[in-house]
């Protein structure tokens, strides 16, 4: 039973992966589709992934980039490759038998092609043919660069094919692998020869061998028409960039395979560009057939998230934690910017969430310049660890005659019974003073008895 195109492009969106490779340095250097076939295991084709140190999917329409763990199995001979990933979860697509395709058949495509995620387009079975490396299916349905390693699909919404190649040469000559070729792959098989690894460039072996497997007659009237100068393909590639690369501009050098070759194009990235544009570089694309201009380099820009700064429209924001004491009496603090490293006045009862507004430090578009915000974060002071000397004791209290401590007047009677306890001690100075002379007139007195009882 057929089922509507809406709910096969429903169904498929839902299984349909974009592929993006990173070369040795971390930098993206192609991009192309993939699909579920299995829980755990992506289709796709060989030349997608060739020379990838790393290899990220994401399910169209979505942002969530997730790492394939390993690459389960490859067919060069038939330029297919199953993907390995425990991570992403999607419900796998049918494979039907594509031994069973007629010619006007109705198919549907399902890629990323130019980086349009997402993409959907329907056309017919215009021919099985046979080459050195196998059948593969010609079709109407459009396809280009991105849409390598995309389903396609029959009306029941069931796999027959995978997207592989286009031929410039000509008008709606798109080719895929048939599905049958991926059920012999379940049970691994390396094998084949390898390929180049342009995707989606001037077709080579393959096409000659469909030329050399026509009617002499029509070899003949083939290769005797005139050929027509046709534009290279555009080539996508994706680049990462950090926060303060994408605000003050930055040049970078790109690893980029045009046609059979590999390019170093340096690129200049504009100061405020934004995260997901897409540069365009002329003429650095594959190149051209027949004396044809080459096509342009497309660059997907993607700004990575900074620790410290962010974003927000024409201004750049910044958290600034501080002590609560510099919150209450002010400070400095040091911050950085596009100029440099620059010192800043904390004001005096700064409050959590105030924001301090550095004119003219944001982000540069035209004539236009935003600003840096500070955004105040007060933090509590750190508690004293080191111990405290324990207290010295008090001297005992001296003992001393006169009523006590708690008998005394708070308000002087300390220092009056001190006044008391003086004039007594005077008193009995005086006395001891009165005896002593009391003492020598009586000794002077016996010795004037004395005197006289001799004479």
């Amino acid at each position: 039973m057929n089922n509507a195109p809406q709910q096969i492009a429903q169904k498929a969106f839902a299984s349909t992966v974009l592929i993006v490779i990173e070369n040795e340095i971390g930098e993206g250097c192609g991009s192309g589709s993939g699909f579920f076939m299995r829980d755990g295991l992506i289709a796709t084709n060989q030349h997608v992934i060739d020379g990838a140190a790393a290899i990220h999917v994401r399910l169209v329409n979505q942002t969530a980039f997730y790492r394939i763990d390993s690459i389960a199995a490859q067919d060069a001979k038939r330029d297919l490759a199953l993907l390995r990933i425990s991570t992403l979860k999607a419900p796998p697509l049918p494979l039907s038998d594509s031994d069973r395709l007629q010619v006007s058949e109705t198919v549907y495509a399902v890629g990323n092609p130019l980086g349009f995620e997402g993409t959907f387009s329907d056309g017919l079975i215009s021919g099985i043919r046979m080459t050195p490396a196998g059948k593969m299916i010609q079709m109407t349905a459009p396809i280009s660069p991105g849409s390598s390693g995309g389903p396609v699909l029959n009306a029941r919404g069931e796999v027959v094919g995978v997207s592989t190649f286009i031929v410039q040469e000509g008008q709606n000559l798109n080719f895929a692998v048939p599905s049958n070729a991926l059920r012999k792959m379940i049970n691994p098989k390396i094998h084949g020869f390898d390929r180049t690894n342009d995707i989606f460039t001037q077709f080579g072996d393959v096409f000659d061998d469909l030329v050399d497997n026509l009617p002499k007659d029509r070899q003949s009237s083939a290769q005797q028409k005139p050929k027509t100068p046709a534009r290279g393909a555009d080539v996508q590639h994706d680049l990462s960039i950090d926060l303060f690369e994408s605000l003050k501009g930055v040049e970078k050098t790109l690893i980029v395979k045009r046609g059979k070759e590999t390019k170093r194009i340096r690129v200049n990235i504009p100061a405020g560009i934004e995260s997901g544009k897409t540069l365009r570089v002329e003429g650095m694309g594959n190149p051209g057939t027949n004396g044809g201009p080459p096509g342009d380099l497309l660059v997907a820009v993607h700004v990575k998230e900074h620790p410290q700064y962010r974003r927000e429209g024409l201004n750049i924001v910044t958290d600034l934690e501080v002590q609560s004491t510099t919150a209450i009496h002010g400070g400095k603090a040091r911050i950085e910017t596009l100029d440099g490293p620059v010192n800043i006045n904390i004001p005096k009862s700064a409050q959590a969430g105030e924001k301090l507004r550095l004119v003219g430090q944001g982000v540069k578009k035209g004539r236009t310049v935003g600003d840096l915000l500070v955004n105040i974060v007060v933090k509590k002071n750190p508690q004293h660890t080191t111990p405290r000397p324990p207290p010295k004791p008090e001297p005992p209290p001296k003992q001393q005659s006169g009523p006590s401590f708690d008998d005394r007047d708070k308000d002087g009677s300390t220092r009056n019974a001190v006044e008391e306890a003086s004039d007594s001690d005077d008193a009995s100075g005086c006395g001891i003073a009165i005896l002593g002379l009391i003492v020598i007139a009586l000794a002077i007195y016996g010795v004037i008895s004395l005197i006289r009882l001799y004479l």
